[in-house]
């Protein structure tokens, strides 16, 4: 008697989340798959819902939330979404299912066993084809390939139109079925308050996801599946395509149609470039209304690794991140010879975790400045915003800077300015020590510093003074 084959973890998952008969809790699925396959992990069910939600195939089963999974042939019936009709496909009777459907059926199938159904059910006669094209990409021109299915009588019969839209229902996910129906620009165009509000659900759901995922991306395919269960289900009106709706978002983008990151990420295309324009064009700055200039941004300074040490900066609204980078350096002693930077600090959802956005490199010389023009009114900082701050990309010293209050400006006070400074809690000179004297030290001697600290005075400075010597910050 033949020996029955172990089913491995994925197969085990697959095999339990296609008996569902609908979403189900995650932890009831971990259980049962737990069950079926034993481990001897220090922690199954911890390893079990992480390796579910990371790794799993979008086509066999959905994660839909925090608590919920589900089978994807089950929960993708009815799903909805909209496809408006370019001039190319209204006059070439085609749509352009490879980029329109993107997702929106099974790998296996790789769009050849697809098919089409009119509003009433009836068979749509048609053709898939794989078309060529030339683009310019990065690194030159590259061949695109187009996968489009030809339906010209159709199209004829219901008189379809450029900026019609074609809005689609998932009949069958598992054999890629889809129901068709044409709806005229016109009526489009009366609905642009439910389609604006249809995009806002699906975006938000999206953005969500995306805050409290443990990384700054997330996977387009499940998360663009997921969402679409959870929004656009029928009889659900469609919003625009997910794709188009992302774009006239601008929190979010896809670029690489695999993860969805966030718009003001870097992108590898950013640093394809040797070359440096011969001009620097600077965007055009919008004027601040004068109530925002005058403010006064009261932040809580400190280095990042040694929170003892901490200034408060009062700073308005019309100096710029160039003046910040200024007040900064005479606060921490820091020199004029080295870049620093700024970064934004956003909080990502109502997690502890944050991702930064970079916003300048400041510069005591004005040829190695990039954005430092911007002002400190125009970056919409509320109270309680973080931003971080660099000195010497090489040594990299860290500082937070919190702010904690946007007030009105007084009378007869000079800003920027440091508004107060944490007690110093002085060191010695150890040379002035060995002597008996006690002498306030000035200077770290990096050079000869080994099990302990060297730290000097002025006058015992002089003595080092082809070493490496940096200021102490008290």
């Amino acid at each position: 008697m033949a020996t029955q084959k172990q089913l491995s973890k994925d197969e085990t998952i697959i095999q339990v989340v296609s008996e569902l008969n609908g979403p189900a809790l995650i932890d009831d699925v971990i259980d049962e798959v737990l069950r079926r396959w034993p481990t001897r992990a220090k922690d199954p069910k911890g390893t079990m819902r992480s390796h579910i939600r990371r790794y799993m195939p979008a086509e066999s089963l959905l994660v839909l939330d925090d608590a919920l999974v589900a089978p994807t042939g089950l929960v993708m019936r009815g799903v909805c979404f909209r496809v408006v009709v370019t001039t190319a496909e209204a006059e070439g009777g085609y749509l352009n299912v490879g980029d329109s459907f993107h997702f929106f059926w099974r790998r296996k199938l790789a769009g050849k066993q697809i098919s089409f159904k009119d509003a009433k059910g009836t068979q749509i006669a048609g053709t898939l084809q794989m078309e060529s094209e030339q683009k310019q990409g990065p690194w030159g021109l590259y061949t695109n390939v187009l996968m489009t299915f030809r339906m010209g009588e159709w199209f004829k019969k219901e008189g379809i139109r450029t900026d019609d839209s074609i809005l689609v229902t998932v009949e069958d996910w598992d054999a890629g079925i889809f129901r068709l129906e044409r709806e005229a620009a016109e009526v489009t165009q009366r609905r642009q308050t439910e389609i604006v509000e249809a995009d806002q659900r699906l975006l938000n759901w999206l953005y969500d996801r995306l805050e409290n995922s443990g990384s700054e991306m997330i996977l387009a395919e499940p998360a663009v599946l997921a969402a679409h269960v959870q929004n656009c289900s029928y009889p659900a009106y469609p919003g625009s395509h997910w794709l188009d709706a992302m774009r006239q978002d601008g929190r979010m983008d896809c670029w690489d149609q695999y993860t969805i990151r966030y718009a003001d990420a870097p992108s590898p295309f950013d640093f394809l470039s040797d070359d440096e324009p011969d001009e620097i064009e600077l965007p055009e700055e919008k004027p601040l209304a004068s109530e925002i200039t005058q403010k006064v941004f009261t932040f809580y300074a400190y280095f990042k690794h040694n929170k003892k040490l901490w200034r408060r900066i009062e700073i308005q609204g019309e100096h710029d991140l160039q003046d910040f980078d200024d007040i900064l350096r005479d606060a921490f002693g820091h020199d004029s010879d080295h870049l620093s930077g700024f970064w934004q600090r956003i909080r990502r959802g109502k997690t502890n975790r944050y991702r930064e956005v970079d916003l300048a490199t400041t510069s005591s010389l004005a040829e190695y400045r990039e954005n430092a023009w911007q002002q400190l009114g125009s970056l919409d900082l509320k109270v309680g915003d973080q931003l971080k701050y660099v000195y010497d990309f090489g040594d990299w010293i860290e500082h937070t800077l919190e702010l904690e209050s946007i007030s009105d400006p007084q009378v007869d006070v000079e800003y920027p300015r440091i508004a107060e400074r944490n007690k110093p809690s002085y060191r010695n000179c150890i040379e002035c020590k060995a002597e008996g004297k006690t002498t306030r030290a000035v200077w770290y001697c990096v050079t000869c510093t080994d099990s302990s600290d060297v730290l000097l005075c002025n006058e015992c400075a002089k003595e080092h003074d082809d070493h490496y010597l940096e200021e102490i910050v008290y």
